[in-house]
């Protein structure tokens, strides 16, 4: 069997344009653009593959459109739940894996401020 793979860089990330755009830019904004090419790329239906953030908009797609969907494939599932940003974004997961960017990242806010890194990092 074989298979035709699209790649797609999401609104925001990747190639994409505007590069790290915010506006217009919810999960719902990407689940309606992996159906217009869908639709645009002639794809009845379709494996749906994922990793990261791409596993929730895979989720989010497969839900929206149960009858273009026939398999997912989902790695590295981040669902965006708290316990996934505290880990990512907050400490101490990922700077336990990721020590010395763990420590940029953390130095570029001020010690007053990293009670919530998320946050400060949202000022600036």
């Amino acid at each position: 069997r074989a298979y035709r793979i699209i790649l797609v860089d999401q609104r925001g990330c990747g190639k994409s344009t505007p590069f790290a755009e915010l506006q217009d830019n919810s999960t719902y904004d990407s689940v309606r653009d992996f159906e217009k090419l869908r639709q645009f790329l002639g794809i009845s239906k379709w494996q749906v593959f994922g990793g990261s953030w791409g596993s929730t908009l895979a989720l989010a797609y497969s839900i929206e459109h149960p009858d273009r969907v026939t398999e997912l494939v989902l790695r590295g599932i981040f669902l965006l739940r708290e316990k996934e940003i505290r880990w990512f974004y907050q400490g101490p997961g990922a700077g336990f894996i990721f020590p010395h960017e763990w420590a940029e990242y953390e130095e570029t806010i001020p010690a007053a401020e990293r009670g919530d890194l998320l946050a400060a990092h949202g000022r600036r």
